[in-house]
């Protein structure tokens, strides 16, 4: 594992221009054109609008109707991350939750010999027990677990964008690019 390590660290130096996680921070924050959310939604809503919509796992689900909905939802980006899996090689870093004094480490990428592993880590990710940062060398890019299910996508490349786009959409899924400042 040290050397897929390594030579993952290469590519992201390469690709990215980064190697800890206070620089993936920067890189996050950076207002750069290539960066998108994926999203259960067609359009970015206005914060006030956005808490009407506000699906979290962690967050107390009222009803059982609410609790549905989130599952329902979670199924599609589960879905897009197996996609990826089985068409692509992706490699995971995982964090602890809200967890701020590591990220001066070196970021440590794992990847998984069976898919329902990978999808459990991911679950875990939607869920907001562990952070995870997904990397996928060949389309140049990096997903980017958040909450309230939507991800933060940061592209390379038009191509690997283009690529991504497509199976975001396969799955019900929504891209929309945005500056983040």
């Amino acid at each position: 594992m040290e050397e897929v390590n390594k030579k993952l660290s290469s590519k992201l130096k390469k690709i990215f221009k980064l190697s800890t996680l206070d620089e993936v921070d920067e890189l996050k924050r950076s207002n750069e054109r290539n960066r998108a959310l994926i999203s259960r939604f067609k359009i970015d809503f206005p914060e006030r609008v956005a808490s009407d919509h506000f699906l979290s796992f962690p967050v107390e689900i009222r009803t059982i109707e609410r609790l549905q909905e989130y599952y329902q939802e979670e199924v599609k980006f589960l879905a897009l991350y197996q996609g990826l899996f089985d068409a692509f090689s992706v490699y995971i870093a995982l964090y602890p939750a809200y967890k701020l004094d590591a990220s001066v480490e070196p970021i440590t990428w794992d990847s998984f010999e069976s898919r329902e592993e990978f999808i459990d880590v991911c679950k875990d990710s939607l869920r907001e027990k562990r952070l995870m940062h997904l990397f996928i060398p060949d389309l140049e890019l990096m997903i980017f677990g958040t909450s309230a299910l939507q991800n933060f996508v940061i592209f390379q490349s038009d191509q690997g964008k283009d690529i991504l786009k497509a199976y975001i959409e396969k799955y019900g899924l929504f891209l929309i690019e945005r500056s983040v400042a």
